[in-house]
């Protein structure tokens, strides 16, 4: 596990094409993840420990772009930071149509379910030779779900769609 702190703002180079510009803690976190990933550890998970504002969410994109990786799955623990994921995507991604952008969330101030992308539509595309599937989903909303909640009164049967959905996310190897 390697822990970082900060809580400097993100630099971004030029609002021309906005990309951006890792600080060195952001650059030796993205290092030492891939080393660990690259390695012949059998363990094939990676922690970073790092506060809030410290760029997590963009480094684990600019490791899965650096990594070539197939599909990556970012939970976050609240919904709340679903308005900067798009932007942080277009910004580590570009317009490089081989990766595509899906996230769901619940929005419990609205009482509104909201996602974009169809899972199961980016699904298919991310199996299609040299594409790849960035989705965002908050713990929120895996919580809520039939297929985590102990409390299920349908003894173990996903009947709801929006369950249904969520039990694909959780049961995906990604």
């Amino acid at each position: 596990m390697a822990i970082f702190s900060s809580f400097e703002e993100l630099e971004i180079e030029g609002e021309a094409n906005g990309a951006i510009v890792l600080r060195e803690e952001q650059q030796e976190a993205i290092k030492r993840a891939e080393d660990h990933f690259k390695s012949e550890s059998q363990y094939r998970k990676f922690l970073w420990n790092a506060k809030m504002r410290f760029g997590k969410t963009i480094c684990a994109m600019q490791l899965a772009k650096k990594m070539g990786v197939k599909t990556c799955l970012i939970v976050t623990h609240r919904p709340v930071v679903n308005k900067g994921w798009k932007e942080d995507f277009n910004k580590t991604f570009g317009s490089d149509q081989h990766y595509k952008y899906g996230t769901r969330f619940i929005d419990k101030e609205n009482d509104n379910t909201e996602n974009q992308g169809d899972y199961y539509e980016l699904e298919k595309f991310s199996n299609n030779k040299g594409n790849h599937l960035v989705f965002f989903v908050s713990m929120q909303y895996l919580c809520l779900s039939q297929e985590v909640n102990t409390n299920s009164k349908n003894n173990g049967k996903i009947t709801n769609e929006n369950d249904k959905l969520k039990a694909a996310i959780l049961n995906k190897e990604w």
